[in-house]
């Protein structure tokens, strides 16, 4: 019982910290992947661009659902790389902010069905 509690109270801080992130800076930008390089993303209102190595690969639709999740519908497939169709979703949240680089976990929805489990992933702003 005493080890539930000190792991229940260990992760309180986190949750509040997590309760406090400052999410505005990432609603518009462009956004490197320090893991996949080449790779950018383009947001700006409610649209969001994806490109690798330049080249325009698909079009998202961006809705903030709260000040830390996104969540990006696929509008346009114009590369060939991708296992992404349209209509497909991706569900987004920051989990962590450190100065202009967030760590967000993902999920991937085709139709209702969710096809991927929490990935985690670093975005930083250009």
């Amino acid at each position: 019982m005493k080890l539930v509690v000190a792991i229940i109270l260990g992760f309180t801080p986190m949750l509040l910290l997590s309760q406090s992130l400052e999410c505005e800076k990432f609603r518009n930008g462009k956004f490197v992947y320090p893991n996949l390089p080449g790779n950018l993303s383009v947001r700006k209102g409610d649209t969001q661009k994806s490109y690798s190595n330049g080249k325009l690969q698909a079009i998202w639709k961006v809705d903030w659902l709260d000040e830390c999740t996104i969540q990006l519908t696929c509008k346009k497939i114009t590369g060939d790389a991708l296992n992404f169709k349209k209509g497909d979703r991706i569900y987004s949240e920051i989990i962590s902010i450190d100065g202009d680089c967030m760590s967000i976990r993902a999920f991937l929805f085709q139709g209702e069905q969710r096809k991927s489990i929490g990935v985690t992933g670093t975005m930083c702003l250009e």
